[in-house]
């Protein structure tokens, strides 16, 4: 029985992996309006969970294996320290929520806004896992969607300055490297604005 469950529990892991794919393939080559209103609300909410439940333990031993392994979708992650502490249905769901932004189109604000605030939340999650998904998916975010960031970076800052206070390290380093990227896309020093 116990042989059962761990095989019933990849068999989960991998189909959840394979639904984040799938999904984050459908925002990527969305050209008939997939990521309507109605999906991108019903898709937020589990993606967002996803990341709150990031605790430091891996999903199981196969978190690296080459079925749930993508070159494309951990090349959204860069930092590899960052991707090492992720279990692999945070990094797909970071994946699915960036292309989830870019989906969305230009000028989307009414659909950033509150996919941005629900991941700025996650930043406050008890779990230091949690925050580092949080910011590696606002990261993410701002990746994809550049100077279009601009009208949510209002909002990130105070978060972000309280991630410069962070008791665990890893995301103190993180949050400086988010920063700075956010100061690369801006073209201005956001330090005045963090006090």
């Amino acid at each position: 029985p116990i042989v059962q469950i761990l095989e019933d529990q990849q068999a989960a892991l991998l189909l959840r992996v394979l639904v984040l794919k799938s999904l984050t393939r459908c925002c990527i080559y969305d050209t008939s309006g997939f990521l309507d209103e109605h999906h991108f609300s019903k898709l937020l909410d589990p993606l967002i969970e996803i990341m709150k439940s990031q605790n430091g333990e891996p999903e199981d031993d196969q978190k690296d294996s080459a079925l749930v392994t993508d070159a494309a979708i951990d090349d959204m992650i860069p930092s590899p320290e960052v991707r090492a502490s992720l279990g692999v249905l945070a990094r797909y769901a970071i994946a699915c929520i960036s292309q989830m932004a870019t989906a969305s189109g230009s000028n989307s604000e009414s659909r950033w806004r509150p996919l941005h605030h629900a991941v700025l939340m996650v930043t406050r999650a008890s779990h230091a896992d949690a925050r580092l998904a949080a910011l590696e998916t606002t990261m993410a975010i701002c990746d994809a969607l550049q100077e279009e960031y601009l009208t949510l970076l209002p909002e990130a800052l105070p978060f972000l300055s309280e991630l410069l206070e962070d008791e665990d390290p890893r995301v103190e380093k993180r949050t400086v490297e988010v920063l700075k990227k956010m100061e690369d896309v801006s073209g201005e020093d956001l330090k005045q604005y963090l006090q």
